[in-house]
């Protein structure tokens, strides 16, 4: 059954004859560009599963960095299992892949001050902590009036 799953999963890939271009999924993806395949009636990131057909399972505290930055791409070699960090500060497609020491308000980004959000895009938490702060001032200003 294993193999007919795999086989059913590659026939939605249009592979080129360069096993170095990007593999496209094309089946459903994602208003954010990603390719999701039904496996046992759960939807999965296609990418995600050609990963893991590929090289096994990918460990928790890790995720996929596209190196090719084509989120419909399901090509193994273009996958690498990374930290989250990696993926968010130091390869971020947001800032051009620049390593950044800096936020834009000019915090220092380190593992511990910063988070990806659900959007994808990297946080830092001393502008969250200051934002939070000003907003809770602001109501304790009107509540001692």
């Amino acid at each position: 059954m294993i193999w007919y799953r795999e086989a059913h999963f590659w026939s939605r890939v249009q592979i080129p004859a360069s096993v170095f271009s990007c593999w496209e999924w094309q089946k459903t993806i994602t208003p954010k560009g990603y390719g999701q395949y039904r496996l046992n009636e759960k939807r999965v990131f296609a990418h995600r599963f050609a990963y893991e057909l590929s090289f096994g399972s990918i460990p928790d505290d890790l995720e996929l960095d596209h190196l090719c930055r084509n989120r419909s791409c399901v090509n193994p070699l273009h996958l690498e299992a990374v930290s989250q960090y990696e993926n968010g500060v130091t390869r971020s497609i947001r800032f051009a892949g620049e390593h950044r020491e800096l936020c834009p308000k000019g915090h220092k980004l380190t593992q511990k001050n910063t988070y990806k959000s659900k959007t994808g895009f990297l946080v830092c938490k001393e502008c969250i902590r200051q934002r939070s702060n000003m907003h809770y001032g602001d109501q304790k200003k009107l509540v001692t009036k």
